[in-house]
């Protein structure tokens, strides 16, 4: 018998019966909570692998409290419950992470489908996760001294979670070792967003990373395309002033506004970025701000130019001889 944890939140006690009988006859585990607050409490507890959340709550809003979970990481689809007047908000919700939502009066079939089919959506993510980790990105190349410190300088960096400034000449590989840095580390099943400041400007590049909010529905910039990964910012010195300011500002506050939106979204990204300039230079030159420039160099790496890394030739295999040593000191090599 199937035994998913399911935990129901919802303020009216009824259909907290109601759906907590129907999923225990289905054979799964079930916890209720009442509030925004005794839901935070259950999370950690329980460890549900699917909860259904309540729009409204009589201390706080359903909505906001997804989105702190989505900031979180947790990766628990989360199934929103709306009575008449809230499907416009439980829809919303979905643009926001919530895997489904299900309108009161609660339909049995209807609720026995979205579960099993939110226990496969999550089932189904893990199997991704399982094959990215085993297809990550391989480390850089090469026995020079120089490469040597990169290797160690971006393991460290992998299992650390604080912005990551990489520098190097161009063809150096840096969104190479940025993908390698978020292949190895915490965040290596979640999405893994590149933004090209360098091609992107004015409107059309705040709209590409803050995304934009219209009439029409919402359009993801790189920021929300990054959720709980990475978020990889190529030729950070590009951006222009004022996008600098809101990059800035998003970081220092974990969160950010889309273009023409009102409501704060939850900035749970982390941040690497890359730059072939002297950032010391284009900070004094008034290029690059000095907050943002705090902000992102944190963890820094320096990658070595091709010129910069010395190549030392094989041993001969018959008397293990190093050539690049003395190509006459061994007889192999007349």
């Amino acid at each position: 018998m199937n035994q998913n944890r399911v935990l129901v939140v919802d303020d009216e006690p009824d259909i907290r019966q109601l759906i907590g009988d129907i999923l225990l006859d289905e054979g799964h585990q079930v916890e209720t909570a009442d509030s925004v607050a005794a839901a935070r409490l259950a999370v950690p507890a329980f460890k549900p692998d699917l909860i259904l959340l309540d729009v409204w709550l009589p201390d706080g809003d359903g909505v906001a409290l997804l989105q702190e979970w989505q900031a979180h990481g947790s990766g628990v689809p989360v199934v929103m419950i709306s009575g008449h007047g809230t499907i416009e908000t439980a829809v919303s919700a979905l643009k926001l992470g919530a895997y489904d939502f299900l309108e009161k009066p609660v339909s049995l079939a209807k609720l026995l489908t979205t579960v099993q089919r939110g226990f496969e959506h999550a089932a189904l993510k893990r199997e991704n996760q399982g094959l990215r980790a085993r297809v990550a990105p391989p480390p850089p190349i090469g026995g020079s001294t120089a490469m040597q410190i990169l290797r160690t300088q971006l393991e460290r960096a992998a299992h650390a979670d604080a912005p990551l400034l990489i520098r190097g000449e161009t063809g150096t590989g840096k969104e190479a070792l940025a993908r390698y840095v978020h292949g190895h580390g915490p965040r290596a099943a979640a999405p893994f967003a590149h933004f090209a400041a360098a091609t992107m400007a004015g409107e059309r590049g705040v709209a590409a990373l803050f995304g934009r909010e219209t009439a029409h529905g919402e359009e993801a910039g790189a920021i929300a395309q990054a959720a709980n990964g990475t978020l990889y910012v190529d030729e950070i010195a590009s951006l222009d002033a004022s996008t600098q300011a809101r990059l800035a500002s998003a970081i220092a506050a974990r969160q950010y506004v889309p273009e023409g939106g009102q409501k704060p979204r939850p900035f749970p990204a982390r941040v690497i970025v890359s730059s072939t300039r002297p950032l010391e230079q284009e900070l004094q030159a008034g290029i690059l701000r000095e907050d943002l420039y705090f902000q992102l160099n944190v963890l820094s790496v320096h990658v070595p130019a091709l010129r910069e890394r010395p190549r030392t030739s094989p041993p001969c295999l018959a008397c293990n001889w190093n050539r690049s040593r003395s190509a006459t000191a061994c007889r192999h090599a007349r």
